[in-house]
């Protein structure tokens, strides 16, 4: 007798009680967690529906189903490494798990390594002297100045830097309110 991924989502990762991962055994989206077909809804993640199940339903639409195991990239569904975490905590999670993609992680074409990225949202030079040097647009060089592109390796405002009203590389002049 075939088990389809809902049945089997509701005998066995539902009540699974083990400590280790219980990774789903069937088909998966492109970041690796498991995918199922919820009767009425459709397609549906495996873990979200294994939170919903076991702990509550999603608090808010702004949580995410977490692992704290740091292995939902794998199809982990086990009930006791779900709980409901804000975007920012989830992030905070991968992080600390270092499951984290950011940087030439996520940019595997990228024509700039994080290093360069990190010298071009700094440097006091001229975009156009630095689009030459590194072979990209201007406009490369300002997306990532002003933090559309390589986030991950923008300056921290300090406010020291905020109080004096200096001109950073970035960020432009910077006026105080009234």
């Amino acid at each position: 007798m075939r088990v389809t991924t809902w049945e089997w989502l509701h005998t066995v990762a539902i009540n699974y009680t083990g400590d280790d991962c219980l990774l789903w055994p069937f088909g998966r989206n492109s970041a690796g967690r498991g995918a199922t077909a919820k009767p009425g809804v459709g397609w549906y993640a495996a873990h979200v529906a294994v939170c919903e199940a076991t702990k509550s339903p999603r608090p808010s639409p702004y949580h995410e189903a977490a692992h704290s195991c740091g292995r939902g990239h794998d199809g982990c569904v086990a009930p006791k490494h779900l709980r409901w975490a804000t975007a920012k905590e989830n992030q905070a999670d991968r992080r600390k798990h270092g499951t984290h993609r950011e940087g030439t992680a996520i940019r595997h074409k990228a024509k700039l390594t994080e290093a360069e990225a990190r010298y071009i949202a700094t440097s006091p030079n001229a975009g156009v002297d630095l689009a030459d040097r590194f072979g990209v647009s201007p406009s490369a060089i300002s997306h990532i100045r002003r933090g559309r592109n390589w986030k991950s390796v923008q300056p921290r405002l300090d406010v020291a830097m905020l109080s004096s009203g200096k001109r950073g590389p970035s960020w432009g002049k910077l006026e105080k309110c009234a």
